[in-house]
């Protein structure tokens, strides 16, 4: 999307988890989204997303608990002060979806704190932080796909992918040592080449 000239791309990761702290790496706004009376509040502490995320949002805030998930999350975020980079998180309140006068104020207030946080992101120079960072993240995501898929590729069309598998399950190896094998094997063959 990005090479297609597009200005504003909105990605939705797959949920808590290592996915969703991946998308630092490539977003230049983190929106975490949570939802009052499922466990988000340990989620966010144990998923790590206080430290990846520029905004809140509490949504279905019209629901039972939203308030007092929005206080837990206000608590957290003052014990903490701002992150890393000098920003301090707002929280944005979203009700119900089924109320368009209120839904749509509430979707123009979290617009108005995106623009805010990329504003700030353009001004203190961590824009620039943030794409220096996703190149760095792209570049390793391609060594990687580059280097592995003809490696895992070789080792499945042979049978030693699931050999290594076994061998680990069984606990005569460990996947570092499997790795490390599989890696000097490899390397060792380009190295004649």
């Amino acid at each position: 999307m990005e090479a297609m000239g597009k200005d504003i791309i909105i990605v939705e990761t797959v949920g808590i988890g290592q996915q969703e702290i991946d998308i630092i790496n490539h977003a230049h706004s983190v929106v975490v989204v949570l939802v009052p009376g499922i466990g988000d509040e340990i989620q966010t502490m144990k998923a790590g997303l206080m430290e990846i995320a520029d905004i809140f949002i509490i949504n279905k805030a019209n629901r039972a608990g939203a308030k007092q998930l929005q206080m837990e999350l206000t608590s957290m975020l003052n014990l903490s002060s701002k992150t890393a980079d000098g920003w301090k998180p707002p929280i944005v309140m979203i009700g119900d979806a089924f109320k368009p006068d209120t839904f749509a104020a509430d979707t123009a207030g979290l617009v108005k704190e995106i623009e805010e946080h990329h504003i700030y992101l353009q001004q203190s120079g961590k824009l620039t932080e943030r794409m220096h960072r996703k190149a760095m993240a792209e570049i390793n995501d391609a060594l990687t796909a580059c280097l592995m898929e003809p490696v895992l590729s070789s080792l499945a069309e042979s049978g030693e992918l699931e050999y290594f598998a076994e061998k680990i399950k069984s606990r005569k190896a460990d996947p570092y040592s499997v790795a490390e094998e599989i890696t000097q094997r490899f390397f060792k063959k380009q190295d004649e080449k």
